[in-house]
């Protein structure tokens, strides 16, 4: 007993000891965010028949006005079945409830990982489509393209459009 009673106390402290080293922790470092901004001369615009019975063609327009061309990039995304561009969200009109992207309950998809990389040229524009099989209803599409160009990170968002389907 007389040669367990120091064990003991020794295992107490080194426990103590190691307890207060794991449970005092440094704070985890906030990470950066960057924030996608819109390059300086480009601007985009969406268009859709504002009537179909079909799948719905969506062009989003991204025009350059500056005397430069430009290049983007875009990695392929997730939550939208593993398209590079354009990104969209579908909204029922009236109650705003979001159609596409469709809430995932699970894992989202796994895309490759390649790119897309356009050039606009200067004073040009470039063309992007996407069609979405939506069922019968009133709908507003936001669009945009998210990606990056010289400038870092780039966002460039287009005025929703209003969609019929029958």
């Amino acid at each position: 007993m007389k040669n367990l009673l120091p064990l003991l106390l020794m295992a107490a402290t080194l426990g103590g000891a190691a307890f207060a080293q794991s449970s005092v922790s440094a704070p985890l470092p906030t990470p950066q965010k960057t924030v996608a901004q819109v390059p300086a001369g480009l601007s985009a615009h969406a268009s859709a028949p504002r009537y179909t019975s079909g799948p719905v063609r969506l062009t989003l327009s991204i025009a350059n006005a500056s005397d430069q061309s430009q290049t983007l990039s875009a990695p392929r995304d997730n939550r939208q079945e593993c398209v590079a561009a354009p990104l969209v969200r579908v909204l029922e009109a009236g109650s705003r409830s979001v159609v596409y992207p469709p809430a995932r309950s699970g894992n989202a998809t796994m895309c490759a990982q390649d790119m897309l990389i356009k050039e606009v040229p200067a004073g040009g524009s470039l063309h992007l489509e996407r069609s979405l099989d939506l069922p019968a209803g009133d709908y507003l599409i936001e669009s945009w393209f998210s990606g990056n160009a010289a400038d870092g990170n780039v966002k460039l968002p287009a005025e929703p459009v209003r969609v019929t389907v029958w």
